[in-house]
């Protein structure tokens, strides 16, 4: 199914040959960012509700659902000025121990730490 997309499990670069005598090496995936993302609706998922995060790969794009919403703690004032509270509190200092995310004072910054 990802090769649909252009993604090769292996690699995340794709070759676009654009003449007989030329190759021309395109990155269709940014890793990074889709794990990321990925991290991010999992620490913000309500997993108590059984409804887990997805994956949808379009011929377009990738989407990725997270069914978390706002922690109760947190309104769309604060949600709109960059203030970041975990919906999971257990969950995100779990990916914060194992350096998954980095967690600082004022907000969490989800970014891969890990290779």
């Amino acid at each position: 199914m990802l090769s649909n997309v252009g993604i090769n499990v292996g690699s995340n670069v794709g070759i676009n040959i654009k003449s007989s005598t030329r190759r021309i090496e395109e990155i269709l995936f940014d890793m990074d960012s889709f794990k990321e993302a990925w991290q991010n609706a999992c620490i913000h998922t309500k997993w108590d509700k059984g409804n887990p995060p997805a994956v949808y790969i379009i011929s377009d794009r990738i989407e990725i659902i997270s069914t978390g919403g706002l922690p109760v703690d947190l309104n769309k004032e604060e949600f709109y000025k960059g203030i970041s509270k975990p919906v999971n509190a257990k969950l995100h200092k779990i990916f914060g121990q194992l350096r998954y995310i980095m967690i600082s004072m004022e907000t969490s910054v989800f970014c891969h730490l890990r290779q």
